[in-house]
């Protein structure tokens, strides 16, 4: 008789997005007509310089093994693009390069959490965070937050779930599911508290180019030398570059803690493709012309959706400042989110995700990082089946 699956594997619950993208593309195989609102994948295509560079990589047989923490050449063009966009100054030692976003999120959580060590995770939160804590032998702690504030947390909501077991605070800016952003007063104050406390801060700031309004995204390292050496930024190329099947992510902090993560990534996946990495730096030094280009149509689709939503009765959302989502309250229509998001799939053709998976029911999340022509032909379909 087969013994049993480890403890981690059978306790983690499977990632609701991943779970709806492939019943999504089991239907439409299927031959049926389904508009994808779930996954938050970019729909457009890796710009044409950033291809020649991996086919450049390719024939040149740019095709050894890297440094662990990635080509120098990528964590000094990293380096440079902290420095300019983001107001952090960190040296290339102070960077590495990963597997995707995920994999720099993952990997640091590894590197600064024990067993029983406690995490704080405002709430609503991206459906991967709470796993990966576990995995790390921590427990999560969640912050309960309140739709009038955009589901924003602030210190004082933070304050009393600190105990002597709390490590780290994970928060992500602008935020998945919500599209909200911290104000820099906001931060300014949670960075205080972190400090106070000498917690470490996990920010993911992987949608700081999706940005509207006029709005401003500030990252919380930038706001001392203090909070600074207690943070570990990431990021990647998934979003910003519309790279997300490339894997190539990244994070920056102390010394410390990169080394240390660079030695857990050494003993598991090495480093990311050789190939990848020569591609993201293209990406990073060449004219970011196309991305404020995409962030402008995504903008188109925000403000089409939002309109939509407007106009159908019972329907309240957080309105988006920055990603690109929409986490919509269907409180009025169900009290069971994955229930709904399937009667939305099945009877409407359209994918959601439920706010289950992001812990906060009562919600569904829609994506506009798919075509204009697609969310003019979802929406009627969704205003259709709710008004139903």
């Amino acid at each position: 008789m087969l013994k049993p699956l480890s403890e981690k594997a059978m306790n983690l619950v499977p990632s609701v997005t991943l779970e709806l993208s492939a019943l999504t593309k089991q239907l439409k195989a299927e031959g049926k007509d389904i508009v994808s609102f779930g996954i938050g994948e970019p729909d457009f295509n890796v710009n044409d310089e950033i291809k020649q560079a991996a086919i450049d990589a390719i024939n040149a047989d740019y095709s050894h093994y890297t440094d662990v923490k990635g080509i120098y050449a990528l964590r000094e063009a990293i380096s440079e693009r902290l420095l300019r966009e983001n107001a952090i100054e960190y040296s290339p030692e102070n960077i590495m390069v990963t597997n995707g976003a995920k994999h720099a999120l993952f990997t640091c959580l590894q590197a600064l959490v024990s067993d029983n060590d406690e995490v704080i995770i405002p709430q609503p939160y991206w459906v991967s965070y709470s796993e990966m804590v576990k995995m790390a032998g921590g427990v999560p702690i969640m912050v309960e937050t309140a739709f009038e504030d955009s589901f924003l947390p602030d210190a004082e909501q933070i304050a009393p779930l600190i105990t002597e077991k709390t490590k780290v605070l994970l928060i992500n800016d602008p935020i998945n599911p919500t599209g909200a952003i911290f104000d820099k007063n906001r931060l300014s104050q949670i960075a205080e508290l972190c400090v106070r406390h000498g917690l470490y801060i996990i920010s993911d700031e992987i949608y700081d180019k999706f940005i509207y309004d006029g709005a401003k995204h500030t990252s919380i390292a930038s706001l001392g030398d203090e909070v600074k050496q207690l943070t570990v930024t990431v990021n990647g190329f998934s979003k910003t570059y519309a790279m997300p099947g490339w894997r190539l992510g990244y994070a920056a902090g102390a010394q410390g803690v990169i080394k240390a993560m660079s030695s857990i990534s050494g003993q598991c996946v090495s480093h990311p493709s050789s190939i990848t990495q020569m591609a993201g730096i293209k990406a990073l030094r060449m004219d970011q012309g196309f991305v404020g280009e995409m962030v402008k149509e995504y903008d188109r689709r925000r403000k089409y959706m939002t309109g939509c939503l407007d106009k159908i009765k019972g329907v309240r959302y957080i309105y988006p400042a920055g990603a690109f989502y929409i986490f919509t309250d269907i409180s009025a229509f169900s009290d069971n989110s994955a229930q709904f998001a399937m009667s939305i799939l099945k009877e409407a053709g359209v994918a959601v995700v439920p706010g289950s998976g992001f812990g906060k029911e009562g919600f569904i999340r829609f994506s506009y990082a798919c075509s204009y022509e697609d969310i003019v032909k979802g929406m009627e379909r969704l205003t259709k089946f709710l008004s139903r």
